[in-house]
């Protein structure tokens, strides 16, 4: 009978012995490589933890308690994603405004010569003066001839003569002056007339001269704009060509910062055991997902986290899956 007490003292002892060994709790690892399929059995769970940046907390899609799927979202950084892709669409405008290059400025037309001045003649003002001189010289030999021959009557005895003769002459004479005076007057108008015509010759070649001044004056201002909106041009080209560049560079910056804002999803069956908000650190939230991954579905709570600390588990790839390769 003693031995039978001694016996299941020892065996009592010897049990709870092993229980306090087993419920001693294991360290958790921040992150846990995922285990293969014959690593996973129907009877056991593992916890995985994940720790995940998110911009604002809404970002995370699941919360304590949460049963995941295979597939599953768990976080997505909905409104970073939406801010980056309105800065890319604005950077895409940009981009296509940047692209049409600015129009080049067209060259001044070259301008008509001006037609130089016909040959100055001055035939028919000095055909007229031609033509007064001669008849002012028969005039004047008519004046003479009459002078002459009122001398040649006065020589006479004036009773040889009638008495109207003389005067008659003398009369003759006095339109013969007349005509003289008439003639002078008449040629110095037609020397007028060649005078005012060189003038006016004079004068269309003044006119002419300042037309090709003002002409060549029109073409070098013509000119000196070209070159200023020539200049202007290749300033706004070297300008395009620089903030293409940027533009091109912060398009790039663009992608890359979607790019690296992959969706977090799960890779297991599992339940959300714990959500833990670790701190912030540049507009950057950290969050820590505990997972945990097996059979639950007939395990109660406080059962599945005693198993979960009772188990060691060893280095494995995390069990999310990313949009991103490189995450």
């Amino acid at each position: 009978m003693n031995r039978l007490l001694t016996f299941i003292v020892s065996l009592l002892l010897t049990s709870c012995t092993a229980q306090a060994q087993n419920s001693t709790p294991s360290p958790t690892p921040t992150i846990i490589p995922t285990p293969t399929a014959s690593s996973v059995s129907n009877t056991r769970a593992k916890r995985f933890t994940l720790e995940l940046s998110l911009s604002a907390p809404e970002d995370l899609k699941v919360r304590e308690g949460d049963v995941v799927v295979m597939g599953q979202v768990l976080s997505d950084r909905t409104r970073e994603r939406q801010r980056l892709e309105a800065q890319k669409a604005q950077v895409l405008i940009q981009l296509d405004r940047l692209k049409q290059a600015p129009i080049k400025p067209l060259a001044p037309k070259a301008a008509s010569g001006i037609a130089n001045l016909p040959t100055p003649s001055f035939i028919e003002e000095e055909a007229e003066i031609d033509r007064e001189q001669v008849a002012l010289q028969q005039i004047e030999q008519d004046w003479n001839r009459q002078q002459r021959k009122i001398d040649l009557l006065q020589g006479f005895n004036p009773s040889d003569l009638p008495p109207s003769t003389l005067p008659h002459e003398q009369e003759k004479l006095r339109q013969r002056e007349r005509d003289v005076k008439q003639a002078k007057a008449e040629l110095e108008l037609s020397r007028a007339k060649l005078d005012r015509a060189k003038e006016n010759y004079q004068y269309r070649q003044y006119e002419h001269s300042l037309e090709i001044s003002k002409r060549s004056i029109d073409l070098e201002r013509q000119q000196q704009e070209y070159q200023r909106q020539l200049q202007e041009h290749e300033q706004q080209e070297r300008d395009r060509v620089f903030q293409l560049a940027q533009v091109n560079v912060q398009l790039q910056n663009l992608e890359t910062q979607l790019t690296n804002l992959s969706i977090v999803k799960s890779a297991y069956n599992a339940k959300v055991q714990r959500v833990k908000w670790k701190g912030q650190n540049n507009q950057i939230l950290t969050v820590e997902l505990t997972l945990i991954v097996g059979d639950l579905r007939n395990t109660p709570r406080s059962k599945q986290a005693s198993s979960n600390d009772s188990d060691d588990p060893k280095p494995e790839t995390p069990p999310f899956q990313s949009s991103n390769p490189q995450r």
